[in-house]
């Protein structure tokens, strides 16, 4: 055991096993609390927009990390063995999926007092208090339909891989929402990965943020046959004209082609993504989306994520892609079987 802290000790370069100092302001009890099923809403108005603009569309730089030495073995000794054997997908046209799941730590924040305000009769003292994790506090877990102390864990996944491989974790509060942890996410994924290209990005209702929209138009993801990209638009023709002409008893329109209207994507690339919304094409990739739930389900339900007693945000990152290698091990086995049941088959 000693053994393997001493390994992990050299993954994680910084000194604190923590991404922020212990010492914090004491934390409000009341929590935001959302509906089953649903999501918790986000308390900042407008807050995905300024940092879209500030982190994304500015293109702020990345300072160095202590996740650099794990997400580099993960990376290189993993990753990018997958995309060499083909289970990512084509890397050149990328499509990924973004989702967050609540990773339960505690039953509560735990904390201590440094002050003497009790010594002096105050019970009720608004100093701040001693964290033992202090990158953790309250969130909602919709699953569950209850509150809970820990961290909001956002992966990053290929949608298009039949094994639903995670690409990039984030780890952050728990209090955060899904469309924050997104705008990091992706600054940081595009960091990482700088010669891959996306064709497209599958996201739930939580991210329905223009902002978002706006970035990933300029990205040029999600285009389909029946889509004018170098125009940004979107044709509609008569339903009416045929090949020998239109039949309708009253044409809405002179020309012998018919009347056309067009959609630009530029005006409101919410309603009109290069994608139609709710047509075949539109279900038919929006189905690869739930890539991203399966692969957090193998890491909760399987590989028993949330069963670690860790009280460092270190050992939980270190938890967390110990977990993605071994995912992608399992895909690399799973190939390696249907290549040896292919050889005997022809033999």
């Amino acid at each position: 055991m000693g053994t393997f802290y001493d390994f992990f000790a050299r993954l994680w370069p910084s000194v604190s096993p923590h991404l922020t100092g212990p010492v914090k302001p004491k934390r409000n009890k009341k929590h935001v609390k959302g509906k089953k099923g649903e999501k918790a809403p986000t308390t900042t108005p407008k807050k995905v927009e300024r940092l879209v603009e500030r982190i994304l569309l500015r293109r702020s730089a990345i300072t160095s990390l202590p996740t650099d030495r794990l997400m580099a073995l993960f990376r290189e000794c993993f990753v990018q063995v997958s995309a060499a054997l083909g289970v990512l997908g084509n890397v050149s046209a990328l499509s990924i999926a973004g989702d967050g799941t609540p990773v339960r730590t505690a039953a509560f924040p735990r904390r201590q007092r440094i002050c003497d305000c009790r010594e002096q009769g105050i019970d009720s003292c608004t100093c701040p208090r001693l964290y033992s994790q202090p990158d953790c506090d309250i969130g909602w877990d919709s699953y569950r339909n209850c509150n809970y102390s820990g961290y909001h864990l956002y992966r990053i996944t290929a949608s298009d891989s039949r094994y639903d491989l995670p690409l990039y974790p984030r780890l952050g509060r728990a209090s955060r929402h899904d469309s924050v942890s997104l705008v990091v996410s992706i600054r940081e994924f595009e960091h990482y990965f700088p010669d891959w290209s996306w064709k497209r990005v599958l996201l739930d209702a939580a991210h329905d943020a223009m902002p978002f929209y706006r970035y990933f138009e300029s990205k040029g993801t999600m285009k389909n046959n029946g889509y004018d990209a170098k125009r940004g638009r979107r044709k509609y023709r008569c339903p009416l004209m045929k090949k020998g002409g239109c039949t309708c008893d009253t044409p809405c329109s002179d020309s012998a082609y018919g009347r056309c209207v067009y959609t630009y994507t530029h005006d409101n690339p919410r309603l009109f993504p290069p994608v139609a919304r709710n047509s075949e094409a539109w279900n038919g990739i929006y189905k690869h989306r739930t890539s991203v739930e399966r692969s957090n389900k193998r890491e909760k339900i399987d590989y028993k994520l949330e069963a670690g007693k860790h009280r460092s945000t270190k050992m939980w990152l270190i938890r967390i892609f110990g977990i993605m290698m071994c995912q992608h091990l399992d895909a690399w086995h799973h190939e390696i079987e249907i290549g040896l049941k292919s050889t005997l088959l022809m033999a």
